[in-house]
């Protein structure tokens, strides 16, 4: 039992002050009854409960207080710990508004006790006697009235000289205390300062042991192993040494704590013999002093050092430049400082080499979830639930090498979404995009993923988040990641069993894909992968690498864009071609034309797209008949979606044009609720149909022009009719899960890859300056708003007007 009884569980009672009882006070012949109280049955019941609760556990605390018993227990419970309570003091703390109080005198207070103790004796006996749920119902509506006499309560003339003694008291506190407010005000700002200060400094303190502890927690688990030539079989041994020293410093990270610092190290090749000797980084930097240069500068110049270095790595400016722009222009930090800067960022970055044969680095998932998604929870405080999208992406970075980039992105903000800045790369591969190469170089990355996936859960700064994972990126790289075959099988659908002969069929109603029979699930994709017949198994080739459920695999908006109008634009070519080569059959060669085809070129180019269309060679370097064009991106397309079907009149052939037209506008349309971030309601309802009605429209070209057939109709179009919809009414948009942050991520890797790496680990690097941006986000220059008012000017005149420039200048 505590020193504190529960005493607020007797307010649930509440006692009554009535008038005294005529016949009880003409009785009291020697005293005059002053007020008289009716207290509640239940409420005397319970104190009598109370107080002989509090009699065991003082006996008990009697005992423990004995000589044989040890020390701490007799100090924790000896009678004097034990607060002890009266039945005055239960009754008084029950007197509604503290209406009065009884007499401090020993002996009155022990008579009213007395008093009190009986009567709660005799209730005590009633309910013990009492049997049935009736008779206690009864007894609990009853009440005692008790009566207070003259002399039992507090003299008020005692209150008012009390209260005039304060009173006074009070008043000489006030004179001699006048300023104490302000000086408290003072005291309390200056104290709530300097608390602030210190938590700011011990929060400091606190995130950088948290990465020390990361870092040195992943050093300990890393069980990578140097898996490069040996040494005599390397031309340029300085890297493989350079390499060799900085693991050499990890593993004696102790060094320092038996007072010793690693200056070099003398080492035998085992195969040559050959000697080499090599000194620590730190030490080199000693010999050029400016090892510490940084460090010793002052805050200002600290932060203005960090701002160039967020600069040259924002824009891929490399050191050779920076050097040299130093040597001409005063006032700029000296390029040694900013690469000292970049070290100590790099040496707080953790980054690992994949597993597998094939070249890459990763960096620990979990870690980078929790870092963005702090940094989110900061800024809004209130959030407990975070939606995270999962991306990745082949990107050609040379000619005859292509990386695989996979990132994250979080799904609060569709401006971050769509940036490069709002996609956070975890892993980097050098190769080209096969489910063997995902499985084996991305193994610890899926297997981060897939454990949060299935505890949904993160702690950060003390508090649990939620987590709702999504998988998104090009049509191939969610196959890959599902395990499916090509976008050519037989059934390529992601999200249901749909045979590629039976994609043009839009006679269904919008839940016929989502029926069990039809419908894709993600349990179901393990089961068919261990089928040993083809047609079992629905092209589950291998096991899913990620396990995110197939209704949280929502298709990217801007690939949908790209390969549709692909198609369209490919048979515009076809039906310029075959226009052109009807007027030609009968001609001689040196006489024949492609007028048409240099007419759709030109109706291209004339919406502001750099277009060209060129016949493809054989190997003898003559013409071979087939025509390949331009791939457009995806701002080139929305411009002629906008603008070319306008402009098509007189360039493919007259019987079809104004259904290729429609075929154009309708696309426009559907594609611009696809990328409505706040579509309507009715919006969402006409969706389905308008897809059903132009895919329709499509295939009914199929008879009279090539590349409108039934089985032209793409996945990306079956996709767009069955299951976008669904997508749409789940989660109203998605424009959310748009990749165009992905490819401007790539973009950056590959200008990266270009200007600032040396080639010797270019994925490592890739990670290490998106690491730098993120730690130097800061240093960033806020820019200032602008509104773009008129859209016509944007969208044409601009154009227009620089049209008319380049003519004018080409005159002159």
């Amino acid at each position: 039992m505590s020193d504190r009884p529960p005493l607020e569980s007797f307010l649930k009672w509440k006692l009554s002050i009535e008038s005294p009882s005529l016949n009880y006070a003409a009785k009291a012949v020697t005293k005059n009854v002053i007020v008289a109280v009716d207290i509640p049955y239940p409420l005397i019941k319970a104190w009598h409960e109370f107080l002989g609760l509090q009699k065991k556990v003082r006996k008990t605390a009697a005992v423990a207080s004995q000589p044989n018993q040890s020390a701490s227990t007799s100090s924790d419970l000896s009678p004097a710990a034990v607060q002890e309570y009266t039945y005055v003091d239960l009754f008084e703390y029950c007197i509604p508004h503290h209406t009065f109080a009884i007499t401090a005198d020993e002996q009155i207070r022990k008579e009213v006790n007395n008093t009190l103790a009986k009567i709660a004796g005799m209730v005590q006996n009633l309910y013990a006697k009492a049997k049935g749920g009736s008779k206690r119902e009864e007894l609990n509506s009853k009440v005692r009235r008790f009566h207070i006499f003259e002399g039992q309560t507090l003299s008020v003339t005692c209150l008012r000289e009390e209260t005039e003694a304060i009173r006074d008291e009070l008043e000489e506190w006030k004179q001699n205390y006048q300023h104490l407010e302000a000086e408290s005000k003072q005291l309390f700002a200056e104290m709530y300062l300097a608390i602030q200060e210190k938590e700011q400094s011990l929060s400091n303190l606190q995130s950088k042991n948290e990465e020390l502890q990361h870092y040195f927690e992943k050093i300990e688990n890393s069980d990578k192993t140097y898996v490069g030539k040996d040494i005599s079989e390397v031309k340029k041994k300085s890297r493989t040494l350079k390499e060799f020293m900085c693991r050499a410093k990890t593993a004696l990270w102790f060094a320092k704590s038996f007072g010793l610092e690693l200056e070099s190290m003398t080492m035998n090749e085992q195969k040559t013999g050959i000697s080499h000797t090599v000194m620590a980084e730190d030490q080199m930097s000693n010999y050029n002093g400016n090892s510490n240069a940084f460090d010793s500068l002052s805050e200002e110049e600290k932060s203005k050092v960090e701002k160039v270095l967020f600069l040259l790595d924002k824009f891929c400016v490399g050191d050779n430049f920076y050097h040299e722009l130093t040597m001409v222009v005063d006032g700029l930090p000296k390029s040694y400082l900013v690469k000292q800067r970049r070290s100590q960022l790099n040496d707080i970055c953790h980054i690992t080499s994949t597993p597998g044969e094939t070249e890459g680095a990763q960096t620990s998932f979990t870690d980078l979830l929790r870092d963005r998604v702090q940094d989110y929870v900061a800024s809004h405080p209130h959030v407990d639930h975070v939606q995270i999208k999962i991306s990745g992406d082949g990107a050609r970075m040379t000619r005859n090498s292509s990386f695989i980039l996979m990132s994250f992105a979080l799904l609060h903000s569709d401006d971050e979404v769509m940036a490069a800045k709002g996609n956070h790369t975890i892993a980097v591969v050098k190769g080209k995009e096969h489910y063997n190469t995902l499985r084996q170089s991305f193994e610890d990355v899926f297997k981060d993923i897939n454990s949060l996936i299935s505890k949904k859960k993160i702690e950060v700064g003390g508090k649990s988040i939620n987590l709702e994972f999504f998988l998104g990126g090009d049509y191939k790289f969610i196959l890959l990641v599902m395990g499916l075959k090509g976008a050519t099988s037989h059934y390529a659908c992601v999200w249901c069993k749909i045979h590629k002969d039976m994609r043009w069929d839009t006679s269904f109603n919008l839940d016929h894909y989502q029926s069990p029979d039809l419908r894709r699930t993600l349990t179901e994709m393990f089961e068919l992968v261990k089928k040993k017949k083809q047609n079992d198994k629905y092209c589950c080739e291998h096991e899913p690498l990620l396990h995110i459920e197939l209704d949280h695999v929502v298709l990217d908006e801007l690939h949908l864009l790209l390969r549709i109008s692909d198609v369209l634009i490919e048979n515009l070519v076809r039906d310029a071609l075959d226009w052109d080569r009807s007027k030609n059959w009968d001609k001689r060669k040196c006489q024949q034309k492609n007028e048409h085809l240099k007419n759709l070129q030109a109706a291209i180019r004339s919406c502001g797209v750099s277009f060209d269309i060129w016949e493809k060679t054989n190997a003898d370097g003559k013409g071979s008949g087939q025509y390949d064009f331009t791939s457009l991106l995806g701002s080139d397309k929305k411009k002629l979606l906008n603008e070319l079907p306008t402009k098509l009149n007189g360039i493919i052939q007259p019987d079809t044009v104004e259904v290729v037209k429609t075929v154009w506008e309708k696309f426009r349309e559907i594609y611009s609720t696809v990328t409505c971030r706040n579509p309507s309601t009715e919006m969402i309802n006409d969706y389905f149909w308008k897809a059903k009605e132009w895919v329709n429209l499509f295939t009914s070209l199929g008879e009279k022009r090539h590349g409108y057939k039934r089985a032209n109709v793409t996945p990306y179009m079956h996709a767009m009719v069955y299951h976008i919809p669904i997508f749409l009414q789940n989660y109203r948009t998605i424009k959310l899960f748009t990749g165009q942050g992905v490819e401007k991520n790539n973009d950056m890797a590959r200008a990266i890859v270009h200007k600032k790496s040396n080639k010797w680990d270019a994925p490592a690097d890739i990670l290490k300056l998106e690491s730098r941006q993120w730690n130097l986000r800061d240093s960033e220059r806020a820019k200032r708003t602008y509104s773009k008012r008129k859209s016509s000017y944007w969208e044409h005149d601009l154009r227009e007007n620089r049209k008319s420039k380049r003519l004018r200048e080409k005159k002159n």
